[in-house]
């Protein structure tokens, strides 16, 4: 019986020897490794069996980094091949050193086969094909960024990554609106693994956008944008901009955000856009449209009208003005003079009239745009005034005649308003006006103005008038009444009568035949005392 049980173990032991002694490995194959990725090793041998949880392969080794190693995660098996997988980070890198001999060992149902040694090696690192700046974006073309988000740009000391818009084939990033350091065009493409690769990639100014895009021929605009700071020690607090005609000094607001804000006395220039000169060139260009003509009133005189408003820009030859359908011509203006516009955008034109003109509307059209428009009132015209005489001190209501009077117009006599009344007509312009105290001359002549805007004389006339008294009056001076021994106007006067009860009343006349007889009455008198005292005389001295 021990002799049967001796014989049993011995078979087991010569079976599992020949078993063990019949693996082997053959060959170990690969692609090159990406270093980031999962790397399939492929195995070759004899007697791996087909159950992988029996099966484990472990790769080990020196680097100049340190020892390594690390399981190797079986996907397929069979009894002549093993399949394989494992992390290539856990290799040194290959911007490190080059990799030593690695050991590949398996081991199966505990026992270690053979071991074979591989020098692995890597795929190669990220290519450069091409470099550009679109707008405010970096795109870097090439081959074998994988995976792309270890990598990362550098640009003038700042770092900043792809987006998730990149693939293995294209790097896409946005840099900051600013630069620590001004200084390089040179754009540095990294990992952590591969050799750097640097290309030249100016970083051009950008203009993203403007506070305004709607212009006054005066504007303050706020630039937003990328990469205002480009002098060589990063201070700069100015920029050029240019407008294609003129250039001018902006003020930079924020150096992180890149904004800069400019103020342009543009008149009216063509092109119509925005650009920004710095040492790294020119940016793009933003367009920008003017804002309207607009007329914010009218003064009309007779032989002139002035205009009032903003935008009509700084150059005459490009400003008209109609009425209606004719074309006014223009005399002056403010329109070349820009010294005051940054304190107030208004500025002022000044064209002739006809002599004669029907309503109409005026219109400026500046640059092209055409303005709101403001109705003109025409010429007014006076045919007569009533009445043709006047008296002192009192307030008189004329009316005069004519054609165009509007409840816009006002009245001047005698350089005196003459308060226009409500009632007043198209044709007939009703006004009160108190006459003076007193005259030099039996009749004057006076001025009669039709006033429209302020103090703008649109019509003017000289009507003669004739001062006069009361019609009671039988003989005016001046306007005064001449008729009684004080030169008093004519009014009623009292005198005193004395009655035969001795009694005194009131005796009121108006009429000068009255005086006429009392005054002979006195005269009379007095001629019979004289009479009587000279006969006494004469008695005396015979």
């Amino acid at each position: 019986m021990q002799i049967s049980k001796l014989f049993i173990y011995l078979f087991v032991l010569l079976f599992v020897f020949s078993i063990v002694s019949s693996q082997t490995i053959t060959g170990v194959s690969y692609t090159p490794f990406q270093y980031y990725s999962g790397n399939n090793l492929t195995i070759a041998g004899t007697s791996f069996g087909t159950n992988a949880a029996d099966v484990s392969v472990k790769l080990a080794g020196t680097s100049a980094t340190g020892s390594t190693s690390a399981f190797c995660l079986i996907s397929e098996i069979s009894d002549v091949q093993i399949i394989c997988y494992f992390n290539g980070t856990l290799l040194p890198t290959p911007r490190n050193s080059v990799l030593n001999k690695y050991s590949i060992t398996v081991t199966v149902l505990q026992t270690p086969i053979n071991n074979s040694t591989v020098i692995f090696s890597y795929a190669a690192g990220g290519t450069l094909i091409k470099a550009t700046l679109d707008r405010y974006i970096v795109s870097v073309t090439g081959n074998n960024f994988l995976p792309y988000s270890k990598y990362y740009f550098t640009y003038r000391s700042s770092k900043f990554y792809p987006t998730n818009e990149s693939t293995s084939t294209l790097l896409v990033g946005y840099p900051p609106k600013s630069f620590t350091t001004a200084t390089g065009k040179v754009l540095y493409i990294q990992d952590d693994v591969y050799a750097t690769i640097s290309t030249q990639v100016p970083m051009l100014p950008y203009i993203e956008s403007l506070s305004v895009t709607t212009f006054n021929v005066y504007q303050q605009v706020t630039l937003n944008g990328y990469f205002f700071m480009v002098n060589t020690d990063n201070t700069n607090t100015t920029i050029l901009v240019n407008n294609g005609a003129n250039t001018y000094t902006g003020s930079i607001t924020s150096k992180v955000d890149s904004t800069a804000v400019v103020t342009l006395d543009l008149g009216f220039t063509s092109p119509q856009n925005l650009s920004i000169v710095t040492l790294m060139g020119t940016s793009n260009q933003i367009n920008y449209v003017y804002a309207s003509p607009n007329i914010s009133g009218i003064s009309q005189n007779l032989d002139a009208l002035e205009i009032t408003g903003t935008n009509f820009g700084f150059d005459p030859l490009l400003v008209q003005v109609t009425l209606g359908a004719n074309n006014l011509t223009y005399i002056d203006g403010s329109l070349t003079d820009n010294s005051n516009m940054n304190v107030s955008l208004t500025q002022i034109i000044k064209v002739t009239l006809p002599q004669v003109y029907s309503s109409g509307t005026i219109t400026l059209i500046a640059n092209g745009q055409s303005s709101n428009t403001k109705e003109l009132n025409p010429n007014p015209t006076i045919s007569s005034v009533f009445p043709s005489s006047i008296k002192l001190s009192t307030e008189t209501t004329f009316t005069i005649s004519g054609t165009e009077f509007s409840s816009l117009h006002t009245v001047k006599i005698r350089d005196e308003d003459c308060l226009v009344q409500a009632s007043s007509t198209s044709t007939e312009l009703y006004c009160k006006l108190t006459t003076p105290s007193q005259f030099d001359t039996e009749s004057v002549d006076w001025e009669v103005d039709i006033i429209f805007g302020g103090n703008n004389v649109v019509e003017s006339t000289t009507a003669t008038f004739e001062v006069v008294c009361e019609n009671t009056c039988v003989e005016c001076t001046l306007g005064v009444c001449q008729d009684d021994t004080s030169n008093t106007t004519s009014t009623s006067t009292t005198t005193t009568t004395t009655t035969t009860t001795g009694t005194t009343a009131p005796s009121t006349s108006s009429s000068s035949s009255t005086d006429d007889v009392n005054s002979g009455i006195i005269l009379s008198g007095q001629f019979s005392v004289l009479f009587f005292g000279l006969v006494t005389l004469i008695t005396i001295l015979f």
